[in-house]
C-alpha cells in the first residue's frame, strides 16, 4: 500500500484503487442564495412536458436577455430562479421561463390604466 495516500477508516465508505478510503463527501445541499428565493409556489405541480432543463445560453436565447440581466432580474424575484442540476450546474425549467415569456407579452399587450374598470364602468 502507498504510505502517502490518506487512509479513512469509515468501513462504508468507498475502497479506491490500492485500498484507499476515498475521503466522506461533502454536504451538497443548495447555496443559500439560490434555496431561500421563491418565485413559484413551492406547492405547485408540474406536469411532465415542463421538466425540461434549459441551460444558461439557452435562456438568454428564449428571453433575449443578456446573462447579468437575468440574474439581476432573479435577485429582485422578478424571473425565475434556477434550480441546482449538479454540484457545479444549475438550469431553468422550461416551462417557468414560457410561462414567464407569457406573462410579458400579456403585460406589454395591456392597454395602459386598469382595463377591467374601463370595460365595467
Amino acid at each position: 500500500m502507498n504510505q502517502s495516500a490518506p487512509h479513512f477508516s469509515r468501513p462504508d465508505a468507498p475502497v479506491g484503487a490500492e485500498g484507499t478510503h476515498y475521503p466522506p463527501a461533502r454536504d451538497q445541499s443548495p447555496e443559500p442564495h439560490i434555496a431561500n428565493r421563491s418565485f413559484m409556489n413551492s406547492a405547485t405541480t408540474l406536469p411532465n412536458s415542463n421538466l425540461q432543463v434549459l441551460r444558461l445560453p439557452q435562456v438568454i436565447q428564449a428571453t433575449g436577455l443578456c446573462r447579468s440581466m437575468i440574474y439581476q432580474l432573479e435577485a429582485a424575484e422578478r424571473f425565475p430562479r434556477r434550480i441546482r442540476i449538479g454540484p457545479r450546474a444549475v438550469g431553468w425549467l422550461h416551462g417557468e421561463i414560457q410561462q414567464w415569456l407569457a406573462d410579458r407579452v400579456m403585460q406589454s399587450r395591456r392597454p395602459p390604466g386598469n382595463a377591467l374598470s374601463q370595460l365595467s364602468g
